[in-house]
């Protein structure tokens, strides 16, 4: 079987689908957290000193609590989409079970909200929802399907949803105590409440030892195109490996800028979200731009209609999830280089 199969095969699993749709699901709150920050941050004097003024602020925090909602709380938002659809693809008559499920999964694992040093909703915590989502929904399908010996608990003429709650009370317990034990385990093992969020936990690991060089920011780049790729937010999975790489180097061009000197270090947050990352991410925007002028095929220029004036703000979701670009190999190398 060559890449192209696998891939393929890969595409038409469930898993994929629910990735999938999920994300296509999310559009709406990635699109309106993006603006919601565009709007927050737009570089120009008079127009921020009238969100901070108008009304005492209100404008400002009425952006923030968009925001809050949408981007910052990715990890809840995918969380929830992505179990509704594996929910959906398995047709079963628990479907409205398949979020709540996921959710109270990813909060067992995580020890709840209470006391937790970061807040486990964000976007920095995607890959370890997105991880736990998958698992808690395939523990939660298989486990149903072995438990029709459960049917004996209904009562005959009550009504439906009760029998689905009782046919769904050992699944639940059984899940939900999976993921409270497995993330306990963790945190004692490693000593560490940090391990709870191991997507940012294993990169870290994968970039301890690079430096802010070269090879670590085009290792980097390239980590953050894979992600995007699988249908993950890239920079915003990879934060706390964009800090370890470049607050130093940030610090430093601080430090010659209040001295009157020229800033030495060229590798910066700054710099990539500028320069490189450039139309949001890969190659959407030079993408959107050949859809607008070239493409013969009517949606695809509606499309790119829709996603242009996004994408010129660095906010390339309607292209990534809509054309797609995720999990489609034709797309990897040129998206990646």
């Amino acid at each position: 079987m060559n890449l192209r199969q696998a891939m393929s095969r890969f595409q038409n699993t469930i898993y994929a689908r629910a990735v999938r749709h999920g994300l296509t699901l999310a559009i709406p709150f990635l699109i309106m957290g993006s603006f919601a920050l565009l709007l927050t941050n737009f570089p120009l004097g008079v127009y921020q000193d009238f969100i901070r003024t108008w009304m005492n602020g209100a404008a400002s925090a009425i952006l923030e609590t968009l925001y809050q909602i949408s981007l910052g709380s990715l990890a809840l938002v995918l969380t929830v989409t992505i179990s509704i659809s594996y929910g959906h693809l398995t047709e079963t008559d628990q479907l409205f079970l398949y979020p709540i499920v996921a959710v109270c999964s990813y909060l067992a694992f995580c020890g709840g909200i209470e006391n937790q040093s970061d807040y486990i909703f964000n976007a920095e915590w995607v890959f370890t929802a997105m991880v736990i989502t998958l698992l808690s929904c395939v523990l939660f399908h298989k486990i149903l399907k072995l438990g029709h010996r459960f049917e004996r608990l209904h009562t005959t003429g009550a009504d439906y949803l009760f029998n689905i709650s009782i046919q769904c009370l050992i699944p639940v317990i059984l899940v939900s105590l999976f993921f409270a034990v497995t993330g306990y385990v963790l945190r004692v093992a490693w000593d560490s409440s940090n391990i709870t969020n191991f997507g940012s936990y294993l990169f870290l690991k994968l970039f301890d030892k690079i430096s802010g060089n070269l090879f670590g920011i085009l290792l980097y780049v390239v980590m953050t195109h894979l992600l995007w790729f699988m249908g993950i937010h890239g920079t915003n999975t990879l934060e706390a490996v964009s800090r370890h790489l470049f607050e130093q180097n940030v610090e430093i061009n601080q430090s010659l800028v209040l001295a009157g000197h020229i800033p030495t270090e060229i590798f910066s947050k700054t710099f990539l979200d500028t320069f490189v990352f450039i139309g949001g991410c890969g190659t959407a925007l030079s993408f959107v731009l050949a859809l607008y002028i070239a493409s013969k095929q009517s949606h695809n220029r509606k499309m790119s209609f829709v996603a242009l004036p996004s994408a010129l703000f660095n906010i390339s979701e309607i292209a990534v999830f809509g054309f797609p670009i995720i999990f489609n190999l034709t797309m990897l190398i040129p998206f990646i280089l």
